[in-house]
């Protein structure tokens, strides 16, 4: 399946998530190749994984399987665009529930494993 992913981090010394959750991210979805659900997933329980007080948070958005041809064929310009747009959706969508400790390092698309590694 095809993802855009996002990772960063959250300023918290407690697991904020016992569990990976989904979120609704319906009113995000106007793109039909982009599922209406995303998936957090906090790795509190691996503490060489980020500083003390710290967490990694990683977060799924699923696409259908056209997505991918969308995100290999945009020019570079595009690319970055659309991609800052879809993590500061993101992003504003979850950081409510994290009350501004949420850090955003990276994200990626289909687009990236093809440019990497030609996958």
């Amino acid at each position: 399946m095809a993802c855009f992913r996002l990772l960063g981090a959250v300023d918290s010394p407690v697991n904020l998530l016992p569990y990976e959750i989904t979120y609704d991210v319906s009113d995000l979805t106007k793109d039909k190749r982009m599922n209406n659900r995303i998936n957090l997933k906090i790795y509190a329980y691996e503490p060489d994984f980020a500083p003390e007080d710290k967490q990694v948070i990683q977060v799924l958005w699923g696409m259908q399987a056209e997505g991918w041809d969308y995100w290999k064929n945009l020019d570079s310009k595009s690319y970055k665009t659309e991609k800052s747009k879809l993590a500061e959706q993101v992003k504003q969508k979850i950081e409510a529930a994290y009350k501004g400790k949420l850090i955003l390092f990276d994200t990626w698309t289909p687009g990236t494993y093809h440019r990497y590694c030609n996958a």
